[in-house]
């Protein structure tokens, strides 16, 4: 292996056996151990993963749940042994699994912090040493002294991953056990291990918050079905993501659309060329599709150099093709990186479509202005069904990742810096020397 790899993956698959009644698995324990799985049937949880780390690299795993991100972290710390291929690790590995895992649950959490300190690596000194640290960063109180049975798993996470931040580790892993507890220690997680990456520490991370993947990671895997789908940006990686999401959520029905009737010639004279440039990534179902979407300056031109505080007009010609009785749309706004900067839909904006019927056609206008630094930006959109708002559950109609880009110049005379910007009212008053 490269002196600068500091992971690598060969060909790296897990199976496990299923069996379908007890009896089975007696059988392959007595005269099976020679055969793969006689009495059984092979499922395989990941197979022939192959991919590399370097050293000081972020790399983010992404999948669904059950596509096999956690079984390829467990291979590489080592908790689970690979039915084939070969793994190649450099340095002291700490991981962040299952929350709580390696604590005693009737231990109190001083002695936990102690014990699980040395199973992952430390010496009883350096554990001691390093004690006031670790309490320091979880923050917990007074119930550190307590059991750790008796802990919220906000608290749990808490001292979980302040013992393995502590560790200075070559290599940290980390499984979706930040998604747990409050939003103030989750960025101070995200602080730590910017400070551990700058200092050399390798990451992998698995995470299904595409910002956080997008925000802390030099590169992405996607995994899908137990196999390695992309290795690429992490942007490029969180929108092939989403796709999969999409069309694993509804049968999907590749039509093409056909130019409907009675509607201006602006919108009607580029389709074609709109349904070709919108083709990457897209996913729909046929139920209602978008036609055309146009991105119009205050002249009502189409535009893709936009001057800063420009009015713009983001026009969607959107067609429905059987009866619905609610629609949503929106849009998000994305800068060149993947990160979305704006985003809104009718939902929140309290304007879905009620009660549409097949053969429906509508020119949807979202107004705004554009506030935004200086750079290149995608805008994407979508439309939905809503099947459980509450629990974030939509039926995806149409998904266009790319539906159109622009340019926005720098302000003058002084640019902005942030990413976006909003109207402000500065007002002053001079206090006299006096009344202080």
């Amino acid at each position: 292996m490269s002196s600068n790899k500091v992971l690598e993956l060969i060909s790296v698959g897990k199976m496990y056996p299923i069996y379908e009644k007890p009896s089975d698995r007696l059988k392959q324990l007595l005269w099976g151990r020679f055969l793969k799985c006689p009495y059984g049937r092979e499922h395989w949880a990941v197979r022939d993963i192959s991919f590399h780390v370097m050293k000081g690299e972020a790399v983010g795993l992404m999948g669904a749940n059950g596509a096999g991100k956690s079984t390829i972290l467990q291979l590489v710390c080592g908790t689970l042994e690979p039915s084939c291929g070969t793994i190649y690790k450099m340095g002291r590995i700490a991981s962040l699994l299952e929350l709580g895992s390696g604590f005693n649950p009737d231990f109190t959490g001083k002695e936990n912090v102690l014990l699980n300190a040395v199973i992952l690596g430390l010496s009883e000194t350096e554990a001691y040493e390093k004690y006031d640290d670790i309490l320091a960063f979880a923050d917990i109180g007074e119930f550190i002294s307590q059991p750790v049975r008796t802990y919220s798993s906000g608290m749990t996470m808490r001292l979980a991953f302040s013992v393995v931040a502590h560790l200075d580790p070559d290599i940290l892993i980390v499984d979706e056990a930040l998604s747990v507890g409050d939003y103030f220690f989750q960025a101070k997680c995200i602080d730590r291990i910017q400070k551990m990456r700058s200092k050399g520490t390798t990451l992998l991370f698995v995470s299904h918050d595409s910002a956080t993947v997008k925000g802390l990671c030099d590169r992405a895997i996607l995994i899908d079905k137990g196999r390695l789908v992309l290795d690429s940006s992490p942007s490029e990686v969180t929108e092939k993501y989403f796709s999969i999401k999409v069309a694993q959520s509804q049968p999907i029905d590749p039509r093409n659309p056909a130019s409907p009737e009675n509607i201006s010639q602006s919108l009607l004279k580029n389709i074609e060329e709109f349904q070709k440039l919108s083709s990457f990534e897209r996913q729909r179902n046929g139920k209602a599709d978008f036609l055309n979407v146009q991105l119009l300056n205050e002249k009502n031109e189409i535009s893709s150099e936009v001057p800063f505080g420009e009015n713009l007009t983001l026009r969607l010609l959107l067609r429905v093709n059987e009866d619905i009785p609610i629609l949503c749309y929106g849009y998000h706004i994305r800068d060149h990186n993947g990160y979305d900067i704006i985003y809104s839909d009718s939902v929140i904006e309290n304007s879905n479509l009620i009660g549409v019927t097949a053969g429906s056609v509508f020119i949807i206008d979202w107004k705004f202005k554009a506030h935004l630094s200086d750079g290149r930006y995608n805008i994407s959109i979508v439309c939905s069904i809503p099947i459980d708002l509450s629990q974030s559950q939509v039926l995806f109609c149409d998904f266009i990742p790319i539906a159109s880009q622009f340019n926005v110049s720098i302000r003058q005379p002084t640019r902005i810096y942030a990413r976006a910007y909003w109207s402000n009212q500065v007002s002053i008053k001079r206090i006299p020397n006096s009344t202080i």
